[in-house]
């Protein structure tokens, strides 16, 4: 643990509890929210805090770690988390011999930027293309409601193919 849990002077159990409200920045008013009954109705079913303290002592959850893994077929990854940088989001690189494949997700950054995502391809030592992916309205980037239409209105297009009919539901039995 690098930076939550006992790694600070104060604390509480909650934020709805908190006497450090002013102080601290990770606070968070679930009483701002029109989903606050659903998120405190929950607690009794699971024991979660939706509004819980990250500085508790009984935060023990990694928020700093690596990963190296060498598969058998000798490709390597290697993968960082750091759970408390100033913003969010993703930055993957893929490396091959024939060039590189970088990703880039954007969230809650105290930048504007023009798109959700950037992707660029790099030929090895020669040519490299860039797209942006434009951001969405909606929750989680438009994809809930893309979701929900595809799952609950007729007639939805399904380009991708992603939609499994009932023999498929039933294949997963075998």
């Amino acid at each position: 643990m690098a930076f939550y849990g006992k790694n600070h002077s104060f604390r509480a159990r909650n934020c709805r509890t908190c006497q450090f409200k002013e102080q601290c920045d990770f606070y968070w008013d679930i009483n701002k929210y029109g989903s606050k009954d659903f998120y405190l109705k929950g607690e009794n079913e699971d024991g979660y805090l939706r509004d819980g303290c990250v500085w508790d002592n009984d935060i023990d959850t990694y928020d700093t770690m690596t990963v190296e893994v060498k598969y058998a077929n000798e490709v390597i990854l290697s993968y960082s988390l750091n759970a408390y940088m100033p913003y969010e989001g993703q930055m993957i690189a893929f490396n091959c011999e024939q060039g590189r494949l970088e990703v880039r997700n954007y969230h809650r950054q105290p930048w504007e930027v023009d798109g959700a995502a950037d992707f660029r391809i790099t030929k090895s030592f020669k040519d490299t293309k860039a797209w942006t992916i434009p951001k969405s309205t909606g929750e989680h980037g438009g994809a809930d409601k893309k979701l929900r239409d595809l799952l609950f209105l007729p007639n939805q297009s399904d380009t991708l193919n992603q939609v499994a009919g009932s023999r498929a539901g039933l294949m997963v039995f075998q």
